[in-house]
Parts: structure tokens; sequence; C-alpha cells
């Protein structure tokens, strides 16, 4: 993925920023980026691209609604770097032809070799698990596209619908599918629905679980099954630690890891790569807190007034056997904050703000 970043798109990781002359994709702002295997051990990433010079989706919208010239170089931009066609040239495709264990041509035979990566790689047919989770009357990945003679911006919608002339192909960069020469989907997610959807997709890969729900179940049950029946009296707290300690260890005895998986850890690298250092936000867990304030709120019969409004934010506040406090999360942070951080966002206060412990030599 660093050979990608550097020499076909661009990044300087000596500096931390896009090389002058940018890369296939022009200069790069900003990218964060995960990996993965598949269960064949296939190592295969999920990455979000920032460009320089993109703007807000909004303003993108108001310039492609009312500039005509400002539409045609964007979708002369985006047409030349993300095709839904391969070329148009005869050619056979060997059957027998693996990209993957080949080099890549000289730029004379470029062409031809989009053509011949593309039918290999890029073609999509309908396999069984096409038509996995219910989908046994249409394909799950919504194949064939729908045929798109020219791009265009629908005011309507502020949808941003790229040239489609191959419905059967994936979207794909011709350099990166010659250069890397492994298939690809790549796409631009400045538009409305589009754009969301590509965000929670990518987001649920980069913090889904390895193991999924019934698996959990499954040797949880094992787990439990395991602890052996005692008639004599036992501590409550000794029995929660073994049954914990039990379904740990069934964890971490089932859990598959790849040959190449392992060797990727040893050697330090980590599951994401990214431009800039980021910082976890617990969206999930300020959404939960707002809806427990609220439902709260609908259970009061009185009318909330000045005085009261601090009574109804409900707080956990977790202590050790020695009565000192737990330490608290993102959201007890921000829900207590200093005055002078009033007016901070959770956003903001969550990029900006560190919490630090202090030691016992700085209290005395």
């Amino acid at each position: 993925f660093r050979c990608l970043l550097r020499y076909l798109l661009g990044w300087d990781f000596d500096h931390d920023r896009s090389v002058d002359g940018g890369g296939i994709l022009g200069h790069i702002r900003a990218f964060y980026g995960t990996s993965e295997f598949t269960e064949r051990g296939v190592l295969h990433g999920h990455f979000l691209i920032w460009l320089e010079g993109g703007v807000n989706p909004s303003e993108l919208h108001d310039r492609l609604r009312n500039d005509p010239s400002y539409q045609d170089r964007f979708f002369r931009f985006f047409e030349d770097a993300i095709h839904h066609h391969l070329p148009d040239i005869d050619d056979l495709v060997d059957p027998d032809f693996e990209p993957r264990v080949q080099r890549p041509p000289w730029e004379a035979a470029f062409v031809t070799e989009v053509k011949r990566c593309g039918e290999v790689l890029q073609r999509h047919t309908c396999r069984a698990v096409c038509h996995k989770y219910g989908n046994d009357a249409r394909c799950r990945f919504l194949f064939p596209h729908e045929i798109v003679e020219t791009s265009y911006f629908d005011p309507e919608t502020n949808s941003v619908v790229l040239m489609c002339r191959d419905g059967n192909v994936n979207y794909f960069n011709p350099y990166l599918l010659v250069f890397c020469r492994h298939n690809h989907d790549i796409k631009c997610i400045l538009s409305g629905k589009g754009a969301k959807a590509a965000m929670f997709y990518i987001s649920d890969y980069i913090t889904k679980m390895d193991l999924k729900t019934y698996e959990v179940l499954s040797l949880l049950s094992r787990a439990v099954a395991r602890i052996p029946d005692s008639t004599s009296a036992t501590n409550v707290a000794d029995s929660a630690k073994t049954l914990l300690h039990k379904c740990l260890s069934q964890f971490g005895r089932q859990q598959q890891i790849h040959a190449q998986q392992a060797a990727r850890y040893i050697q330090g690298f980590d599951d994401s790569i990214s431009s800039h250092r980021t910082v976890p936000m617990l969206s999930s867990v300020l959404l939960a807190y707002i809806r427990d304030y609220y439902l709260l709120l609908d259970q009061k019969d009185y009318e909330i007034d000045g005085a009261d409004e601090h009574e109804l934010v409900q707080l956990r506040i977790a202590t050790d056997r020695e009565g000192n406090l737990v330490e608290a999360n993102q959201i007890h942070h921000y829900v207590h904050r200093a005055d002078s951080l009033a007016d901070m966002c959770f956003y903001d206060f969550c990029r900006c703000v560190r919490i630090e412990r202090i030691s016992k030599s700085a209290k005395n």
C-alpha cells in the first residue's frame, strides 16, 4: 500500500504531503485506509482519499448547477480518472491469462493491457456469493449497472452521475489496474446519497468485528458449558472471573490468523495507514447518551427550568474498591468540560483536547 501511495498517488511519506508533481489523481490532501485479510488469506484494503482543491459537497453542487465550464472540467477530470468501460479494441484475451503474476508492459502496449487486465479483473460475472442474504433474484452488487452515455449532474437530487458504457465492468483507474494488477473499485463520493452510502460502507469495514455474531455466541456457549458444576459455596466474584477467563481463552483458541497476517504484525505493520494522526471519536456512545437523555426528558412530568436542567443529566460514576474514581470515557469529559470550552462542539473537543492524568507529584 505504501508503494501504491508513494509511486502512483504521489504521497511523500518523509514530509507527510503530496509530491510537487502530484500523482494519477492530482495532489492528495489526506488519506485513510484500512486493510484486512479474506478467509482465503488475501490482503485487500479500503481507502478514503481527499484531493487538494476539493470543495464542500454543497458548494460543489451549486457550482455544477450554475457554472457550465466548471461542470465540463469536473467531468473531464473524473472521466479520465475513473473508467466504467474497457478499451474498444480487437484483442482476444487468453482464458489462462493471469495478470497478477506478470509484469506490466511499456507504454506502447498500455491500452491493450488495460483491455486484457480489465476482462480478467474488472468484468463482473455473477456467482453464488452475489445471491447471499436473500438476494435470490438479483445480484446484491447491483450488476449490471445502468448504462450512462454522458456524465451529468442532476440538480434535483444533487447527484453526480459518471459515464458508464459497460454495465458489467466495475469502476477502475487504468493506471491502478495495469501497474497494481488487481481488481479494485474507485468512486467519486461527492454525490448526496452516494457519499453517505460509501462512508457507511467503508466505516463498517473499518470497525467490523473479525467474528460474526453467531460465531461469538457459539464460542461463549462452549465456554459456559466447560465450567464444571460445583455444589460447594463459591464466591460470586470468583465465579465471574472464572467465566470471563474461560470466555477469553475460548476466543484466543478459536481466532483464525493467516500466516501472512501474523508476519505483518510481527514486522510492526498496523491494520490501518493514514496521512495524519487520527483520534478516535466515540460517536456511537454520544448518540446513546443523547438518546438516554431525551428518553429521560420524556419521562419527566414537569417543565424544565434553569435550576433543574443539570439534574437531568444521567452519568454513571464507577469507583474501585478503594473508592477511587475509575477513568471516565470521552462523553464524560465533554459533558464536564471547563467553562472556557463551553462553545466547543463534540467534534472539535475530540480533535483538539487531550486529557492527561495529573501525577501525584504535581498534585502535591
